[in-house]
């Protein structure tokens, strides 16, 4: 019997302790970094999302905007920043696009960030004049497109090579 006491009595110190030490998320501000000037639809979707934020997780979340760089500058500053939570990156494709513009970028997307949401989608096409290059020859397959490939991991979006369907834009007479 003396065993069963002592065990519940365990038990409950450690529920007790656990709970006493535990923090709720977030419990101080949240900086979005966001590494693109203000005004621009990556900034804009940050603000909004921000204002929203408080109202469910009760601190404050705000908007730092580090551009340069096609982004590079705000992507690093976050990268360097420390991995608590209370520094989140807003990114665009320019995440997994830089690294094949940029000789070297001051980031590693797969050890420095770790993805928690899509919060937004904006629709892009590539568009060709269809007598001059069909359009199985411009995009050829998934395969000859590892950024795309990498775009489309982290993203869900489509990949060049994918069917796309098109239609017939009518003649203006």
């Amino acid at each position: 019997m003396k065993k069963i006491v002592r065990l519940v009595a365990l038990c409950a110190a450690l529920i007790v302790s656990g709970s006493a030490f535990a923090q709720q998320y977030p419990s101080k501000p949240v900086r979005v970094v966001v590494p693109f000037p203000p005004g621009g639809v990556t900034d804009t979707a940050g603000r909004l999302i921000a204002q929203k934020l408080p109202e469910r997780l009760g601190h404050q979340f705000y908007i730092e905007n580090i551009s340069g760089a096609g982004g590079n500058i705000g992507m690093a500053n976050a990268a360097r920043s420390p991995g608590d939570g209370y520094t989140i990156l807003l990114a665009s494709s320019s995440i997994v696009v830089n690294p094949s513009l940029y000789n070297k970028v001051p980031y590693d997307v797969d050890n420095d960030f770790i993805p928690v949401t899509k919060a937004g989608a904006t629709p892009n096409s590539w568009v060709v004049k269809s007598e001059e290059a069909p359009i199985h020859q411009v995009l050829g397959s998934a395969a000859a497109w590892p950024l795309a490939a990498r775009a489309q991991q982290i993203t869900g979006d489509l990949l060049p090579g994918r069917r796309v369907r098109t239609r017939k834009r009518r003649r203006r007479p």
